[in-house]
């Protein structure tokens, strides 16, 4: 804040993980410089991470950043422009999740301001992102940029930390833990609460004990520690069903019993297996709703696809985002 406010232009890195309370730091932050009349853009490396933050794009999307990017490319965002203008009279950018970004989309967006702010990308009088307060924040732990077929190496090169910025970062960090709440926790969930998170931080740290599965050449493999695992009955999804959701049957009209539980799962098969069983236990009526299906085709000639693809075939198809054809609800 006293960089904003002193008009010294700085970059900043936070460093933090889960659960610290950077979403919540943003949004004061934000607050703030909102309360002082001043400008501020709060950008994302992902859509997802973006929706959490005030007013919040991703990076590509609002500095209009090239996707085939090289160590020379500049934003698309000329002088004179709405944007440019909205540049110039902006106080603080804010980027969360920047470790998730190739560095070379930071030193095009740095290039860029250089440009609309009429400082010199190079030599004495360089000012990194052309003299702009810039907070960026992640943690990296979590996923780097994605190299095709690049090995650690080339993963290694495509982070913020090899750029020539990076030597201009003030580093600050976020230390303890404030997602665990030790009020709402039990005595037989305590350790779980408290060990898990350290686990996951020493798995991010290269710190977990690693081990050889099923004939592999190196110790490649972490074993979850059995207190994370839940007694195995068959193939049975209930007893995931029973850990997550007790008490359901006398709770489920209660907003914040079912907003602090999910179930995590990596395929559209197991979501319906679960939702269809959690839903059964809701003593309520079911409704059921059906998708409508049909062809999209440029052709005026649509009987061969209608023979080939009959409406049967078109409500049996499941796509990643989005609902099935029948879906099930009740109404709490």
């Amino acid at each position: 804040m006293d960089s904003v406010t002193s008009g010294i232009g700085k970059l900043f890195f936070l460093y933090r993980h889960g659960g610290t309370g950077n979403t919540y730091l943003y949004n004061t932050i934000v607050a703030e410089l909102r309360s002082q009349q001043k400008i501020d853009l709060v950008v994302a490396s992902s859509g997802i991470a973006a929706k959490l933050l005030p007013d919040g794009s991703t990076g590509h999307s609002r500095f209009e950043i090239l996707i085939d990017i090289d160590g020379s490319s500049t934003c698309r965002v000329k002088r004179g422009t709405h944007l440019s203008e909205l540049l110039q009279q902006t106080s603080l950018i804010v980027w969360d999740e920047a470790p998730m970004t190739h560095r070379f989309c930071f030193e095009a967006l740095s290039r860029t301001l250089c440009d609309i702010m009429g400082v010199p990308s190079v030599g004495q009088s360089y000012k990194p992102f052309g003299g702009k307060r810039i907070l960026l924040g992640g943690d990296f732990r979590q996923i780097l940029p994605v190299v095709p077929g690049g090995g650690r190496g080339s993963t290694l090169n495509t982070s913020i930390v090899r750029s020539p910025l990076w030597a201009h970062c003030h580093l600050l960090s976020l230390q303890p833990n404030i997602r665990i709440n030790h009020d709402d926790v039990n005595s037989t969930t305590i350790f779980s609460v408290m060990t898990f998170p350290q686990w996951i931080l020493a798995i991010g740290d290269g710190l977990a004990p690693m081990m050889n599965f099923e004939g592999s050449l190196e110790a490649s493999w972490i074993k979850i520690p059995q207190y994370l695992i839940l007694p195995a009955n068959g193939t049975s999804i209930q007893p995931i069903i029973d850990f997550a959701f007790h008490g359901l049957l006398h709770q489920f009209r209660l907003v914040s019993f079912l907003k602090n539980r999910a179930i995590v799962t990596p395929t559209n098969e197991t979501v319906s297996a679960i939702n269809s069983a959690v839903l059964s236990y809701i003593p309520e009526e079911t409704r059921v709703y059906y998708s409508t299906d049909s062809l999209c085709t440029e052709s005026t000639d649509t009987s061969e696809l209608d023979i080939l693809y009959p409406i049967e075939f078109l409500n049996s198809l499941s796509f990643n985002g989005f609902p099935e054809h029948e879906l099930a609800l009740k109404h709490v």
